[in-house]
Order: structure tokens, then sequence, then C-alpha cells
């Protein structure tokens, strides 16, 4: 099951055009961490957005719009 803010994730890293491997690199998290945040099965912390946001160049509010 795909949450709202791991939708949100996705659909800015596809855009973007980087894997989710390549997303956990910039964003300096486990590449797992991605694929559950993605996927729907794990809730992230804000410090986790907060270097999510910043490697997809996007603000943190982003994934609540």
């Amino acid at each position: 099951m795909e949450n709202g803010i791991g939708a949100k994730i996705k659909s800015r890293r596809e855009e973007v055009g980087i894997t989710p491997l390549a997303l956990a690199r910039l964003a300096g998290v486990h590449y797992q961490t991605v694929s559950r945040i993605e996927a729907g099965n794990h809730k992230p912390s804000v410090r986790i957005l907060e270097k999510l946001a910043a490697a997809l160049n996007v603000p943190v509010g982003f994934f609540f719009l």
C-alpha cells in the first residue's frame, strides 16, 4: 500500500530521473529506508524527510501537498 508521502517521494524521484539507490546515497540514508517509505511500509522521521527533501531539491512541505 502506497502512502501519500511515499508516493510523493517516488514521483519526485522519478521526475528527477534517479534510482532509489541514488536517492538514498544523495540523502545519506539506507537504500531500504527509501524503498520502505516509497512502498508505504515505513513512516519517516522529520530528519529523514529533511534529508530526502534536500536530495530531491524540494521543501519538506512538498511531501504534504
